[in-house]
């Protein structure tokens, strides 16, 4: 077996259980500088759910419909192209008020066919 840490080979006998757990693509978390090892499923379940959270916050928030940055990033853009103010801020509601339709439809679509229960 081979260390990439250190280089170092080391012959030994791989349990059964951790053979069996290696094939089922269960691996622990290694982290070199202390020499620590975390071989729990419930930690990697929730570093999964802390990643999914973020991303889709982040992804939320860069949605291009008020009152989000997206929102805001959009309005800055359209002022270039439509001077007006009223004309724009018209303009900006309108797909706001498509924009957030769109993820109204979708979670009622997901709740109403039970797509959720696939996560």
């Amino acid at each position: 077996m081979y260390n990439p840490v250190n280089g170092a080979v080391i012959n030994e006998v791989v349990s059964t259980r951790n053979l069996t757990m290696a094939l089922l693509g269960y691996s622990a978390l290694y982290i070199s500088p202390w020499n620590i090892v975390v071989e729990s499923r419930s930690f990697y379940n929730l570093m999964f759910w802390i990643y999914t959270l973020n991303l889709t916050l982040a992804l939320l928030n860069a949605f291009p419909a008020y009152p989000l940055d997206g929102g805001q990033f959009l309005d800055s853009l359209l002022s270039k192209v439509i001077v007006n103010q009223s004309v724009r801020s018209k303009v900006m509601i309108a797909l706001s008020i498509v924009f957030w339709s769109l993820i109204g439809l979708t979670l009622y679509y997901t709740l109403m066919t039970g797509l959720y229960r696939l996560i």
